[in-house]
């Protein structure tokens, strides 16, 4: 029986995976001691509105052993809004291992962001998408890290949108 195998284009593959999951977009991998100390960030700028499929924060190498705890939010620039949280805080980081994944469910508005329990594998994942940001407006999906600052390993950010407007697009800070 001959098997029968499709090529696809790389530029094609990337294309389709913008239309399933949204518009991937990452920041560097960081130090935890830079990105993770107790305080907002603003990995991303997001201009207009935006669908937020996947948010999420993975370890590349294991964090610290301090408790830091952290939750995505929306902050708006123009117009000038109040800051929105998208999540409630996440159970304690400490220790992270490499792979594990802080991730935004979606849902109820400040439904807690969950730590995967596998490293390498996402058991939960946005499962109702916000639109986040406002028509013509400007501002940042970010993180706070309302507990502990974590002061060893890295990280990188992940968000995959879907734009809702003409001209709707975000960029990474860093």
């Amino acid at each position: 029986m001959t098997r029968m195998e499709r090529e696809y284009a790389r530029t094609t593959m990337n294309h389709i995976a913008d239309i399933h999951v949204g518009i991937r977009l990452e920041t560097q991998v960081v130090t935890c001691l830079a990105r993770l100390t107790a305080a907002l960030h603003q990995p991303f700028n997001i201009y207009g509105r935006v669908k937020i499929n996947q948010l999420f924060i993975e370890a590349i190498t294991v964090w610290g052993g301090q408790a830091g705890t952290i939750n995505f939010h929306y902050d708006a620039i123009d117009p000038a809004l109040a800051e929105q949280d998208l999540s409630g805080v996440s159970a304690a980081v400490t220790a992270l291992a490499r792979g594990l994944r802080v991730v935004f469910v979606g849902g109820a508005v400040a439904t807690a962001a969950v730590i995967t329990a596998t490293a390498g594998v996402s058991d939960v994942i946005c499962e109702a998408p916000h639109i986040v940001g406002v028509r013509g407006g400007y501002g940042y999906i970010g993180y706070e890290n309302t507990g502990a600052a974590v002061t060893s390993g890295t990280m990188q950010v992940t968000v995959c949108y879907t734009p809702m407007d003409l001209g709707s697009n975000m960029s990474a800070n860093w």
